[in-house]
């Protein structure tokens, strides 16, 4: 009942509300619908401002009818010139009738710029304008002046000039600018001045300095902002200081040195002019093309060689600044008149191994002059050894040098001839002697904590045999005690006969990581060879190594590096291009070596022999490149399969100054596919890094 006579109640209060507007309808009324009839401009328009700033004051419109301001009406804000943009592109009338905005000029000063105001369902707009100025000085711009040659010494010809401007670009007058010599010496008048009504600074003079080569001029500005301009101080001249004219056997090197000779403004010779060289008629070719004039203003190339076929040669000698100098020079058809022996014509190594000098000979006419082009052929004819580049071609020094020759084994007379059409040979002899007995050279290794299994044990006999097989002379025993080193080496109480070795098994990084480290603590005073070493190999991985018959190749490899492979290089100066993008070994035996590495008529394109240049400190730089000899034992990546101790790396030992006998190298040939394909990816071989681990030359004791 109660609930029943509140909704009646209800109801009534709704049909009363109803009846109170009065017209009788049902439905509420919509409030009316204004439309503009005008969009007047309040203020705002022809302000100026900094060029790419915000105007100082905001741009104002009123929206009308005939009734007055119209509340509540959208205004859409458009850039119609000039750039830059309103802070909002559209607003909502207030009360009055008024709607704004700010305004973001363009950045062209002197441009003028213009914004339009509009609002739905009127025609008319109202346009705002503008004109943007340049802000403050930013910039030196260097626009006149630039790069100019002028002889050392003299004034350049163009003062350099500079444009001021703001962070846009826009000039701006009645800025200081200075200017001031900052390489290369020479002086300069009106060195501050203040930018003209173009924002254009210019320099009153600029002589260079007395030195060829860069010159540099700065104009900074008040807010230390600054440009640089850089000129190129040259020679006077340049002439013909001799070498010109001369006649020589075709393809050969010519036997006087062209020169040139540069002079200042003052007919004085001219040092440090760069001198470039070029062979351009006779296609002939030169060596060191690139030179610079010493102190008599005086420049050579490395050399220059004729053209094969006989006629006339040039050269061209430039350099920056002056009109290039020629050169002319004939070469003549000739006639070898005898092989000569140039080096190597007897000499005495271990039989089985590889000579430490390759024989050269030199084709000459009949005059002595070098003969060009023409075909050796080297062979072995007693001694049953081998010949590596048998087929050879003189050179431009008339010069023929066989790749290699490695003596017979077991052969005490060895002898290589070589021979050429119409010419009498020449033979070069060796005398092969039998290595020394094993037992030389002692390696001394001793367990520092956890003992090896017995298969374990036998890996590192194997090795210790296996590299006293190769190392077979005896080093001057050193007195001890030697104090320990690093983590490597404990301390050594008796003497060393000849290098003593601490193995440690423990952990390093877990299973498939880095397998082992190793490297010398103390070296000898007198030949940088090691003394005192370790090695340390994770225990995580010694099962899986002897498992797949590997075990033996990583103590071997490690054992390697404390002997001195990868360790050693740099302080022995057998290593060029340490952390550079192609690091290479330099020893005279290992570069005897490498080559008869190839198969016939493959020659390696870069530098011998190269080293590792990718991983960590304690793989690249240590080992030989694994991209090039994948699976030679002293690459820093364990492959499947063999990993053959080679001659190359045993060579490096005796470029070291071991007493090696390379005969006993495993064999090994590097494939031209290992260069085609991708490197291995199996886990690294890692040596310590150097500044965790130095290593310490132990004095000689009286």
């Amino acid at each position: 009942m109660t609930r029943s006579s509140w909704r009646v109640a209800a109801a009534v209060a709704v049909g009363t509300a109803s009846w109170a507007c009065g017209s009788g309808s049902t439905e509420p009324k919509t409030p009316a619908v204004r439309t503009p009839t005008a969009i007047t401009l309040v203020s705002g328009s022809n302000q100026t401002g900094v060029a790419g700033a915000s105007l100082a004051q905001p741009v104002i419109v009123r929206v009308t009818d005939a009734k007055g301001p119209i509340p509540d009406m959208v205004v859409n804000f458009t850039v119609t010139a000039g750039g830059g943009i309103p802070h909002a592109a559209n607003r909502r009338t207030d009360a009055d009738g008024v709607a704004s905005t700010g305004w973001q000029i363009g950045t062209q000063a002197g441009v003028p710029n213009q914004l339009e105001a509009r609002t739905p369902g009127l025609e008319s707009a109202v346009t705002f304008s503008a004109i943007p100025t340049a802000g403050p000085a930013a910039l030196a711009s260097p626009i006149a002046g630039v790069g100019q040659l002028a002889v050392v010494g003299t004034a350049v010809s163009a003062p350099p000039r500079v444009q001021v401007g703001d962070a846009f670009g826009n000039p701006v007058p009645g800025t200081t600018v200075t200017f001031s010599i900052t390489t290369g010496g020479g002086t300069i008048t009106g060195g501050t001045v203040a930018s003209d009504a173009s924002g254009n600074a210019q320099v009153g003079s600029w002589t260079l300095g007395a030195a060829p080569g860069s010159n540099t001029l700065r104009a900074t500005l008040p807010n230390g902002n600054f440009s640089d301009i850089t000129a190129t101080g040259t020679a006077a001249t340049l002439q013909v200081n001799g070498g010109n004219s001369q006649t020589a056997n075709a393809g050969t090197l010519l036997p006087v040195l062209p020169s040139v000779i540069a002079r200042n403004a003052s007919n004085e010779p001219l040092a440090g002019v760069l001198v470039t060289f070029s062979a351009v008629g006779g296609a002939g070719s030169v060596v060191g093309s690139v030179a610079v004039t010493d102190a008599g203003g005086i420049a050579r190339p490395g050399g220059w060689i004729l053209g094969l076929t006989p006629g006339s040669n040039g050269l061209s000698a430039v350099a920056p600044g002056v009109p290039p100098v020629s050169f002319t020079a004939t070469g003549v058809q000739a006639s070898p008149a005898s092989l000569n022996i140039e080096n190597a014509a007897s000499q005495t190594a271990f039989q089985g191994n590889f000579l430490a000098t390759r024989p050269s000979l030199r084709a000459l006419d009949g005059a002595g002059n070098p003969v060009a082009g023409v075909p050796v052929i080297f062979d072995v004819v007693a001694g049953l050894g081998q010949v590596y580049g048998a087929s050879a071609i003189t050179d431009a020094s008339g010069r023929a040098q066989v790749q290699a020759w490695r003596l017979g084994q077991g052969t005490t007379i060895n002898t290589l001839r070589a021979t050429a059409p119409t010419l009498a040979p020449v033979t070069f002899d060796a005398t092969g002697t039998p290595p020394p007995p094993q037992g030389g050279y002692h390696i001394d290794v001793r367990f520092v904590g956890l003992e090896p299994s017995p298969a374990q044990r036998a890996a590192f006999d194997a090795a210790v045999v296996r590299w006293e097989q190769v190392i077979l002379g005896d080093l001057v025993d050193e007195v001890g005690p030697i104090p320990p080193a690093g983590t490597l080496c404990n301390a050594v109480d008796g003497n060393v006969d000849d290098v003593v070795i601490f193995a440690k098994l423990e952990a390093i990084d877990g299973p498939g990581g880095v397998l082992g480290s190793a490297g010398p603590c103390w070296v000898r005073d007198d030949n940088n060879l090691t003394v005192v070493g370790g090695m340390r190999f994770d225990v995580a991985d010694l099962a899986n190594l002897e498992a797949s018959g590997q075990l033996q190749s990583v103590i071997l490899h490690e054992m390697g590096h404390v002997l001195g492979i990868g360790t050693l290089w740099r302080l022995t100066n057998l290593l060029v291009g340490y952390q550079s993008p192609d690091p290479y070994f330099v020893g005279g035996g290992a570069l005897t070596v490498f080559p008869t590495l190839f198969g016939p008529g493959f020659n390696y394109p870069g530098n011998h022999v190269p080293v590792e240049n990718t991983g960590g400190p304690g793989t690249r730089d240590g080992h030989w490149r694994e991209a090039t000899l994948r699976n030679e034992l002293m690459t820093g990546f364990i492959n499947s399969g063999l990993n053959p101790l080679s001659a190359l790396s045993l060579a490096s030992l005796r470029d070291m100054g071991y007493l090696v006998n390379d005969a006993i190298g495993e064999a090994y040939e590097i494939l031209p596919s290992f260069m085609a394909g991708p490197g291995n990816t199996g886990p690294a071989l890692a040596l310590p890094p150097v500044s965790s681990e130095p290593i310490r030359r132990l004095p000689r004791r009286p």
